[in-house]
């Protein structure tokens, strides 16, 4: 694990070794981190919460995609690539799919709409977003994005997967 900041603004990066590393180790640079997580903080609690991408997904007029027995999103496609967005109280929430890459967005949505009645978030003061992607077998990019404001800060937490990222940012106090 590595970092670097202040109080008010760092990174946090997680990784794997081969061996147990002290925090900020010169081995531990090297290594490709799994998760990581930001604080930001801003001048004012405004500040903080224009800068969470936050839409309601139901205010565009797209077409209705059924997720589970309690929650509808909406699909947006177009240009080679899928979207399905959707809000769950302060939280919107989106999945991007590829059609060139074959990865259809429904069943991540599915599986994060379950995730999350599993899993509890942490409460955004006014807003927060989750932006997940789907990937193929091969493409492992820490894009799994969980954002959301407390106040004057705004917090970040980014994974290689779904699922960890999710519970990563539920263990946030």
């Amino acid at each position: 694990m590595r970092y670097h900041g202040t109080a008010a603004n760092y990174v946090v990066y997680y990784s794997v070794g081969s061996q147990p590393q002290n925090l900020n180790a010169g081995a531990v640079a090297n290594e490709t981190a799994y998760a990581s997580f930001q604080k930001k903080t801003y001048a004012s609690s405004r500040q903080a919460a224009g800068a969470v991408n936050y839409s309601s997904a139901a205010s565009k007029g797209l077409p209705k995609v059924k997720l589970s027995s309690k929650i509808t999103g909406y699909e947006n496609a177009g240009g080679g690539q899928r979207y399905i967005a959707w809000n769950e109280g302060l939280w919107a929430v989106s999945v991007h799919g590829s059609v060139v890459n074959n990865t259809d967005p429904k069943q991540t949505a599915k599986h994060t709409v379950s995730l999350l009645d599993q899993n509890m978030l942490p409460v955004p003061e006014s807003r927060g977003t989750i932006s997940f992607n789907v990937h193929t077998s091969t493409d492992h990019t820490r894009d799994q994005a969980i954002t959301w404001q407390a106040g004057r800060t705004v917090y970040t937490l980014k994974g290689q997967t779904i699922d960890t990222s999710v519970k990563m940012a539920t263990s946030v106090k």
